[in-house]
């Protein structure tokens, strides 16, 4: 048991699994009474996350669970966004109820700021270490524009129990070789240079790559998309979408 956890780990590697279970150990062992989860993504409301960790939570002592987006919990405890994640996650720590455990899930890889960004979460604290239980899960890439590949290496809290998870369980090991190179070669994004590494033997299916610009006709592009979900019999519950920008 630890008062902060802090979780890294590629897509598919269950970092939301592994924070579910020490929230569940918490509530169910150490008889935390409220729970608290909160998607904290800019860039998503989290309701599948949410949906799926309130299904999958064993509460066996009943605590009181409370699911929050980023802008939905700002606005319950009254707590002002910004650019700086560590403050806004201290600010939100601070108004908790005691005796409680909270989750902070795709929590975006920069520590700090848009002009000087900083991926040191070396001074993010639990200053109610002895009445607030925390967990942390960053996303693996910094979900902006960029012009090129860059990896970067994260600086962890100085004061926590840091989870590094690099086995890959959501996909196949094509998707994974793809996944791995379109980071270290090909494709232009920021992310956190931890890798991963295939669970299981299942090398899968071909991997379709679809270059969009803007030509592309969007219109025919839904049409022929549509129609291959309908062919792999792939519902819109079993799809996860991992970056839109209009």
């Amino acid at each position: 048991r630890h008062p902060l956890k802090f979780i890294c780990g590629h897509y598919g590697c269950g970092k939301t699994t592994v924070g579910r279970l020490v929230c569940q150990q918490e509530v169910n062992k150490y008889k935390r009474k409220h729970l608290f989860y909160i998607c904290f993504s800019k860039n998503s409301q989290g309701k599948e996350l949410k949906d799926t960790f309130i299904k999958e939570l064993q509460n066996d002592e009943r605590a009181k669970v409370t699911l929050y987006s980023r802008v939905e919990c700002c606005q319950a405890l009254n707590v002002e966004d910004g650019e700086d994640n560590i403050q806004v996650m201290e600010d939100i720590i601070s108004r908790l109820p005691d005796n409680s455990v909270v989750m902070f899930d795709e929590v975006p890889l920069m520590s700090r700021g848009q002009d000087k960004p900083s991926y040191d979460w070396s001074s993010l604290a639990n200053r109610r270490a002895t009445d607030v239980s925390l967990v942390v899960s960053l996303q693996p890439v910094l979900q902006r524009p960029t012009l090129r590949s860059r990896a970067h290496a994260v600086i962890a809290p100085r004061e926590a129990d840091v989870v590094e998870l690099t086995k890959q369980y959501r996909s196949s090991n094509k998707i994974l070789v793809l996944v791995n190179k379109l980071c270290h070669e090909d494709l232009p994004i920021e992310y956190n240079n931890l890798k991963a590494t295939p669970s299981n033997d299942v090398d899968g299916p071909d991997v379709v790559v679809i270059h969009i610009t803007d030509e592309t006709d969007m219109m025919a592009f839904r049409v022929w998309s549509k129609l291959q979900f309908k062919r792999l019999g792939c519902l819109s519950s079993e799809m996860k979408m991992i970056f839109v920008q209009e």
